[in-house]
């Protein structure tokens, strides 16, 4: 079985990639966004993902602020909102992958270059003033989805130097009974073709909920205080999805 979902896997990876090569050039902005909704939502299908809002998705300009488990959390935003996300550098390198983001608009960051860090919040500034939704993962590593790790604020600038609010993201993946399931968490030294095969060979099928908290927007405030309001406002989310409902 896990063959079979290999091929349509790889079938669909190759539509991708005529997508953004191809086809990217020749549409306008509205059509290639469509389009990679459209790639999105069947990539997470083939992971037998099924991508659930709980809320309002914010309709304008801003920075998306999301914890981070998964290499599948970037498509199940897109299958949402295509957005801009920031990402490592050596995201840009992955074979396929590396082309299909790049090619849709990704911000890449060389960790460790302050100078490079500049450039990226100068560009995702740009972006948002452009008309975009720019996402970024502050943990800047994945976790199992249960706890959260340290929001780094630095991209954050982005959207206070644009005068743009922040969009706090919980992000939860559950099995068909509602629980937390860690099987998508993306964690340690697993490389990226062990955790495909994870999801390949399981026999659940997962919901990948996106919960938007409240805009968060205060002139006076730093990008520390927005790191630290985002995280609390995601920490309330997860822990009352955890708590047991009342009878």
């Amino acid at each position: 079985m896990w063959v079979i979902r290999a091929s349509r896997f790889m079938l669909h990876v190759m539509l991708g990639l005529f997508c953004v090569v191809v086809l990217f050039p020749l549409l306008n902005k509205k059509m290639c966004i469509a389009l990679e909704r459209w790639w999105s939502r069947g990539t997470v299908r083939l992971f037998r993902i099924q991508p659930a809002l709980l809320g309002d998705w914010p309709t304008t300009p801003c920075m998306l602020v999301l914890n981070h488990i998964s290499w599948l959390d970037i498509f199940v935003v897109n299958a949402h909102s295509p957005s801009i996300f920031i990402a490592k550098s050596e995201i840009a390198n992955w074979p396929l992958a590396g082309t299909l983001v790049s090619r849709a608009g990704t911000i890449f960051i060389e960790r460790g270059r302050r100078q490079a860090v500049h450039k990226v919040i100068k560009d995702a500034e740009h972006r948002m003033l452009n008309g975009r939704q720019v996402a970024v993962f502050p943990e800047g590593t994945t976790t199992l989805g249960n706890t959260l790790g340290t929001f780094h604020a630095n991209m954050m600038q982005a959207a206070i130097n644009a005068k743009l609010p922040i969009v706090p993201v919980a992000l939860r993946y559950t099995d068909q009974t509602g629980q937390l399931n860690t099987e998508p968490s993306f964690v340690g030294e697993q490389t990226m073709a062990e955790n495909v095969m994870i999801l390949w060979k399981s026999r659940n099928r997962f919901t990948a909920t996106l919960t938007p908290c409240p805009a968060v927007y205060n002139p006076e405030w730093t990008r520390h205080d927005y790191a630290q309001a985002c995280k609390t406002a995601i920490e309330l989310v997860l822990r009352e999805a955890e708590r047991p409902p009342q009878p």
